[in-house]
């Protein structure tokens, strides 16, 4: 190869690197090394120098497209790492969210049974029956438990919180106030 021929190859090479075609630029960068002769004849020491001029400019840009892909391979990891920590951080804010949300609406429902269990009748305690049987939430039946304890009627306390047994038979809030009430209920049999 002349020296016009290797100039081609540089600028060759310098386009592939542009449009990111690392490994190929390299396999022509040493292809292009392997035909670089050795001088010889009158003008050698000439030769020589272009040679070496040549030689330089070919390492200059392998070690390049060394550098580039490097970087590049790098770049895609940092952009992967991006990506997944953008990806924790808006699950982890979803996720508190959702409890905050899932605290509220707690704190609010459980307001709310307290204040209709200051100011309930009998009729009241029917709806919460039906409210319990309709939802299935053992809670409302534990409320209701509590409610007819308030009031006198063990019997019915022991029926709701059995109940509320049944839909959470491993409540240990439950459990004690089922055997609070069956002791009340024997302790005034026995009067």
């Amino acid at each position: 190869m002349n020296t016009d021929e290797f100039k081609a190859v540089l600028q060759a090479a310098d386009f592939m690197i542009s449009n990111g075609e690392y490994e190929l630029a390299q396999d022509m960068i040493v292809k292009a090394m392997q035909h670089l002769r050795i001088p010889s004849g009158e003008d050698a020491e000439e030769k020589a120098n272009e040679r070496l001029e040549i030689e330089t400019e070919l390492t200059r840009k392998y070690l390049k497209t060394k550098q580039l892909e490097g970087k590049t391979s790098s770049l895609n990891e940092n952009l992967f790492m991006t990506t997944a920590v953008k990806t924790l951080i808006v699950c982890f804010i979803i996720s508190l969210f959702l409890f905050l949300g899932v605290t509220a609406v707690r704190k609010k429902i459980t307001r709310g049974v307290n204040k209709i269990e200051q100011s309930l009748s009998m009729s009241d305690m029917r709806k919460i029956k039906i409210e319990a049987m309709i939802s299935r939430n053992p809670y409302l039946y534990y409320k209701a438990a509590l409610i007819y304890e308030k009031q006198d009627d063990i019997e019915n306390a022991i029926e709701q919180t059995e109940k509320a047994l049944g839909l959470a038979p491993d409540n240990k809030a439950y459990i004690k106030k089922l055997k609070d009430l069956q002791a009340r209920q024997a302790s005034n049999m026995k009067k």
